[in-house]
């Protein structure tokens, strides 16, 4: 147990220096993770398909987005002019922000219309996906050491003299323990054991309705009519017994 607690702590110290590597190494404001998202937001939205009325007040960003259709619905964002980890992440009253924590494509309209400069595709990004918040998994000054032995485990353990080994007579007769004076069968002793452990079938016992015997049936009794007649039938047949009287043909 002590072997595999030592070698998950070490698997784990090893994942987490190269994750930590990774985040302080990355010089782009967003996550690889974070970058697939944004290029799969941004894809496929054509700003001129949309209708956007924008305005700004001293805490935030407003648009009104719809659709070119007279029957189109108005949807409205709202996004902070104050940055979260240099990212203005914000509302919609589409609902797919909150569902999804990703940009809507009404989102994506008010940053490729460049209504408000401030907005970029890489700000507009929830802050979670961002490598400052990454960054701030792995502190610098936090460290995971994996450099542990057993002989240092014993250096500074202390004995616990309450520990014992379980003795053989507080489980006596317990599926799955062996008997000290069981004899290890060799592969043809078990084969033999095996075989001989499996049922035998059953034979059919002879009954005699007629004389009440076990030893024939009733077709093979000779108190059976039927057997009777046909005694008198081969007697009838044997030479020297023609309906002429004469003797029969050798």
């Amino acid at each position: 147990m002590l072997n595999a607690a030592i070698l998950l702590l070490n698997m784990e110290g090893n994942r987490y220096h190269q994750w930590k590597e990774a985040a302080w190494g990355r010089e782009l404001p967003l996550t690889p993770k974070g970058m697939e998202h944004m290029e799969m937001v941004f894809n496929d939205v054509n700003v001129r398909e949309y209708r956007l009325a924008t305005h700004v007040d001293m805490t935030w960003y407003y648009g009104t987005v719809s659709k070119n259709t007279d029957t189109a619905r108005d949807y409205h964002v709202r996004l902070p002019r104050e940055t979260v980890n240099g990212l203005h992440f914000g509302t919609y009253t589409c609902g797919v922000p909150t569902k999804d924590g990703l940009p809507c494509k009404h989102m994506v309209v008010m940053v490729k219309s460049s209504v408000i400069p401030a907005l970029t595709q890489i700000n507009i990004m929830p802050h979670y996906w961002g490598t400052a918040q990454w960054q701030m998994q792995y502190p610098l000054d936090l460290d995971c050491k994996t450099d542990m032995t057993i002989k240092r485990v014993k250096a500074v353990a202390r004995l616990n003299e309450f520990l014992r080994y379980c003795p053989d007579w507080s489980a006596p007769k317990k599926s799955g323990r062996p008997k000290k004076s069981d004899k290890v069968l060799t592969v043809t002793e078990q084969i033999a054991l095996s075989s001989s452990n499996k049922k035998r079938k059953r034979r059919v016992k002879q009954f005699c309705k007629i004389c009440h015997k076990f030893n024939h049936t009733t077709l093979q009794c000779f108190k059976n009519p039927i057997n009777c007649n046909l005694d008198v039938i081969l007697e009838g047949a044997q030479p020297g017994n023609d309906e002429d009287g004469g003797e029969g043909a050798v």
